[in-house]
């Protein structure tokens, strides 16, 4: 009577194994021995026959000996017994097999492979020596050593770039440290996209402040083309150079990615792994600025902001419903005070962007209307420089808000400029007039200029205006030439 035919032919699941091999395999005194049930290798090959058969399947196919399967891995009961002759300080070449082939594991070694030795500076080693790290069992504690979490995985890849120049992008599983044995550090790794198989070793305990040497094995089809592009994720040290870099030294996503590419690449090189993407260098740059938010709704943090001792005197005013704020430093009341003493003719620029700000959502309800950024502007002829005087933020734009704004910023015991530019914005010459002048509206403001430019007023009358309004020219053009 013949039993029912398997679901995967063994022989695809033997050649899958045989593909992982070098992971599948732990070394442990000299003895070889199949890696626990709870090891991601069972998940990936599992994954590599198209999830037909469990991880815990496989586990126990290989444990059981199934098919022969220990003799082609090279624990068979022949191989079992220890040969101390045999136990040269070598690289075991990683070994890798197609699942589609239909040898039965002969081939093994015949993919391409890459040897190569790392060498790690005094620097390097001591940010990856191993620390000894105790785990609780039961009643018991247990020392192991272990390498640094978030620290020894960019320096390997980079290395590893620097030898290959390959657009793989290795994922490092597993770092075993084994104080007594024939091999100090064992690094295993996969290339998360064509499941080549990287293996380091570093065979002896390094001496203090001395370099380190890491002898080094790339098997498998590293050569075809990469059609997937991965990258690396940012961990350990490489985050926080990223971050000093496009956050506290103001360098854009683009500009930080040319500048890695000029340190790590030649002419000619695929982009590296270890290059992060322009979208996650600007995700992890907005997740650092709002890890530093005091609250996630911008009212309640502005409100927070306003009662710490740092913004109490620069927040001056502000509102919800519509949104609005005004905000300007002692220093610029001074700055201005000053300019204004050794200038008899204070002149200031008032202009508005709504570029620069996004919308938000206020108390976690409706969302902002569009919002400007008004600034008053004030350039020294004298010393040759400009500076800003105040600034405002709202989502209203019309001549109240504009007028509320400049007598707050009157109100700080400022000199009234005596000319002004702007825009052809007429809620902002109407808030000027208002504010600046003698005069309650810009008809009266036009009417006065009109008749002293026809001579019909007297240059010395008191109906002078105090504050003469001027447009820009460029902004002018810009309207008359669209």
């Amino acid at each position: 009577m013949v039993g029912r035919k398997p679901l995967v032919d063994p022989l695809r699941i033997i050649n899958a194994v045989l593909y992982y091999k070098s992971a599948v395999l732990e070394e442990n005194n000299g003895v070889k021995k199949i890696v626990v049930a709870s090891n991601t290798v069972w998940s990936d090959i599992s994954n590599r026959l198209g999830g037909s058969i469990s991880k815990s399947a496989l586990y126990i196919f290989v444990q059981q000996g199934r098919h022969g399967i220990h003799e082609k891995l090279g624990i068979g009961i022949a191989n079992k017994r220890l040969d101390s002759e045999n136990n040269v300080q070598s690289v075991e070449p990683i070994v890798a097999f197609d699942e589609s082939s239909d040898s039965s594991g002969d081939n093994v070694d015949n993919l391409p492979s890459k040897h190569f030795t790392i060498t790690l500076s005094v620097d390097e080693w001591k940010q990856i020596e191993p620390n000894e790290v105790l785990y609780k069992n039961k009643n018991s504690f247990r020392s192991y050593l272990v390498l640094p979490k978030g620290s020894w995985t960019n320096i390997l890849a980079e290395h590893t770039w620097m030898h290959t120049n390959l657009p793989c992008c290795i994922a490092f599983r597993r770092a075993k440290v084994t104080d007594e044995g024939n091999h100090f550090i064992v690094i295993d790794g996969r290339c998360s996209i064509c499941y080549s198989y990287f293996k380091g070793v570093i065979f002896e305990k390094p001496s203090e402040n001395s370099r380190v040497l890491m002898e080094c094995t790339y098997t498998g089809q590293f050569d075809d083309p990469h059609k997937i592009i991965k990258k690396r994720r940012l961990t350990g040290k490489a985050k926080i150079n990223v971050v000093s870099a496009i956050v506290n030294c103001g360098k854009s996503s683009e500009t930080y990615r040319e500048f890695e590419a000029v340190r790590l690449m030649k002419p000619g090189d695929p982009e590296p792994a270890i290059i992060p993407s322009g979208g996650a260098l600007r995700t992890l740059k907005w997740r650092h600025n709002s890890e530093k938010l005091r609250n996630k709704d911008t009212i309640t943090a502005l409100a927070l902001m306003k009662e710490e001792e740092e913004y109490k005197n620069v927040l001056q005013d502000m509102g919800c419903f519509p949104f609005f704020l005004h905000y300007q430093s002692s220093e610029q009341i001074h700055v201005y005070r000053d300019y204004c003493r050794n200038c008899p003719q204070p002149k200031i620029i008032i202009d508005a962007t709504g570029s620069v700000i996004s919308n938000f959502k206020k108390c976690g309800m409706e969302k902002t209307k569009s919002l400007f950024l008004y600034e008053i502007l004030v350039y020294d002829a004298s010393k040759k420089h400009s500076f800003t005087v105040s600034n405002m933020i709202s989502e209203r734009h019309t001549n109240i808000a504009i007028f509320n704004w400049f007598a707050r910023w009157l109100n700080c015991n400022v000199p009234s400029p005596k000319e002004t530019v702007c825009d052809q914005s007429l809620a902002l010459i109407s808030a000027i007039v208002q504010c600046f002048t003698q005069y309650s509206s810009l008809q009266e403001y036009l009417n006065v200029c009109a008749d002293l430019t026809l001579n019909q007023l007297d240059s010395n009358s008191h109906w002078l205006p105090r504050c003469f309004v001027r447009t820009d020219v460029a902004h002018f053009i810009k309207m008359i030439t669209r």
